[in-house]
């Protein structure tokens, strides 16, 4: 597990308390173990039935692998009741001079065999399993037979191709999930002081089964979810994960190398609020908006092509930025004025949902129960419950489990 504190001098920040909530928060929406092992043992057997001896794409060398969230290390588990997917590109190299329509129906047709209820979409075939998750797969062809991972996808008419690049992609953004935040000398000073309202910080968890995260994954992940909620029942197009991926990676990047932090909740702020910079928007003679963000990595992809003169769409989400930037304040009001759980459960259910903030809380709830049990928290003069490493604070005794104290 990665706890945002780490990120921070001695492990504790000013606004700990709520860097944890949001910790808790893409705990949550990992998936867990057992998914990633069933997703992984599906994806075998798709690879392992397309390039079997009697197929007809054996002779294409079919290559498959996952683009997307699941190779940016940034998937979110959607809200109860809706099934997660999973992109898998299927390469078929030597067949560009096929064209996109002829390898998209070879595709189908070899998946079609085992799995009779394929779902055949615009430019993709779904498999759908059980309605937990489903896996979406795309068709492609190299661009250059010398270097795979420049590639040819469908448009959505599959009249023509489209160049795509998904291991650059996810290359580039790992790139500047190294970057580190800088935090002021105030931040050190504000530890060892430890005053009250800051004082509230939870020490990280041990490591669990999810995957181990940079800052920048988790702040993908936290607006994922904020996304999601957001959106649920609104018609129009909520921006894409490959969208706010790249929006979020940019103002990332920009935020670590020119600016001092006072705490990564700040880190987070300045992310949010800078989401748009990215985005060129273009107005016509006649009002026709145009809007553009490039792959980092392809300036042909524009990934905001679905949004070519769809004001409503860049309207909500010029709002539901306002509403993250706006979230964050909360949060930072909420421990700078020490106000208590039930505050900070409210701001949570408003922009994540009642069943996220939920859990949520009673993650961070148990945890804090965990940490008196074993004897790795502590009591202010105040009555406080803060991490036994607070200076000043007295550690409560570990507990036997059958209500006393070790001596």
């Amino acid at each position: 597990m990665h706890d945002f504190n780490r990120n921070t001098r001695h492990g504790k920040s000013p606004h700990g308390l709520t860097v944890t909530f949001l910790d808790h928060l893409c705990m949550a929406l990992d998936l867990t173990k057992t998914q990633r092992t069933k997703a992984e043992d599906h994806y075998t057997a798709i690879t392992k039935l397309l390039s079997s001896e009697d197929s007809r794409l054996l002779q294409f060398s079919p290559l498959l692998h996952v683009q997307g969230s699941f190779l940016q290390k940034t998937m979110v588990k959607p809200m109860v009741g809706v099934g997660y997917d999973i992109d898998l590109i299927c390469l078929l190299h030597n067949s560009r001079h096929l064209g996109p329509d002829k390898i998209f129906t070879m595709i189908v047709d070899a998946l079609k065999s085992r799995y009779p209820d394929l779902e055949v979409k615009d430019r993709c075939c779904r498999i759908d399993y059980s309605g937990e998750f489903h896996m979406d797969i795309i068709p492609a062809s190299p661009e250059h037979d010398d270097d795979p991972s420049r590639i040819l996808i469908p448009d959505r008419p599959r009249k023509r191709f489209l160049p795509s690049c998904p291991k650059p992609f996810a290359f580039w953004f790992d790139l500047i999930t190294q970057l580190k935040p800088k935090f002021s000398e105030s931040l050190l000073e504000s530890v060892i002081n430890c005053s009250a309202s800051n004082s509230a910080v939870i020490e990280p968890l041990p490591d669990y089964d999810g995957m181990a995260q940079e800052p920048l994954r988790r702040f993908v992940q936290i607006l994922k979810a904020a996304r999601n909620h957001y959106y649920q029942y609104r018609s129009c197009k909520p921006p894409t994960s490959i969208v706010l991926t790249t929006l979020t990676a940019h103002a990332y990047k920009k935020a670590v190398l020119g600016t001092t932090f006072e705490s990564m909740l700040h880190v987070f702020r300045a992310v949010a609020s800078d989401l748009n910079s990215s985005v060129e928007e273009e107005r016509d003679a006649d009002g026709t908006l145009h809007l553009t963000l490039k792959n980092p990595q392809d300036e042909r992809e524009n990934f905001l092509d679905s949004w070519q003169n769809d004001d409503e769409s860049l309207r909500h989400f010029q709002a539901w930025q306002r509403d993250v930037v706006t979230f964050i304040d909360q949060m930072i009001q909420l421990e700078d004025e020490s106000q208590g759980i039930d505050a900070a459960h409210k701001r949570l259910a408003q922009t994540f949902g009642e069943p996220a903030a939920t859990a949520v809380v009673r993650r961070v709830a148990t945890t804090r129960r965990e940490d008196v049990l074993i004897g790795r928290a502590g009591f202010t003069s105040s009555g406080l419950l803060v991490p036994a490493s607070v200076a000043g604070a007295r550690p409560t005794p570990p507990q036997t489990f059958h209500g006393k104290s070790n001596p």
